[in-house]
């Protein structure tokens, strides 16, 4: 990001990560905690909690 280290005092994200490829994660994350000087929150939604093995077609009502 073109952001100086530490230039905002509070990061928020949401849904970021679950739009992203997982080997981008640690590079993601690293660079939100460098460019925010006290807190960040990362909010996200697991998707695999809607599988089920009894009714694993339950997931596919939700995919885009």
């Amino acid at each position: 990001m073109p952001y100086k280290d530490e230039a905002f005092d509070f990061v928020y994200q949401r849904f970021v990560l679950m739009n992203t490829n997982p080997n981008d994660h640690e590079k993601i994350i690293n660079e939100i905690m460098r460019v925010t000087k006290d807190s960040a929150i990362l909010l996200e939604y697991d998707w695999h909690d809607l599988q089920s093995y009894e009714n694993p077609e339950i997931i596919e009502d939700y995919k885009i």
